[in-house]
């Protein structure tokens, strides 16, 4: 694969991140608090929201470890749909540290 390639590769595979961001962001967060069903867990469990995302990050990295092992799909998840739950799992965690430091310790998008 080429430079050119992997630009149009990486640019499909960023799409479907944002879409299936936004269609999960729907069904299950608040219209108000995109964080909303993750502060719920973080209040429930008493564990801090950053932890959540870092579990959610963890257990697709641990399906993606298994996958690997068995070579097959499971239960209908692909590495690749695994992978596309990372990012956006990476997603989330990135933009909830920057609201919580009102923009300070990172980018605003």
């Amino acid at each position: 694969m080429n430079r050119k390639q992997e630009a149009n590769e990486a640019k499909k595979f960023y799409d479907i991140c944002h879409k299936l961001l936004i269609k999960k962001a729907h069904d299950y967060a608040e219209d108000g608090d995109c964080f909303s069903n993750f502060r719920k867990i973080s209040v429930a469990c008493d564990i801090e929201v950053e932890k959540i995302l870092l579990m959610f990050i963890t257990l697709k990295i641990a399906r993606i470890v298994e996958l690997l092992k068995k070579g097959k799909t499971m239960v209908g998840e692909s590495i690749q749909d695994s992978c596309v739950d990372i990012a956006n799992y990476s997603c989330i965690l990135s933009l909830y540290e920057n609201e919580k430091s009102g923009g300070k310790h990172g980018k605003n998008f």
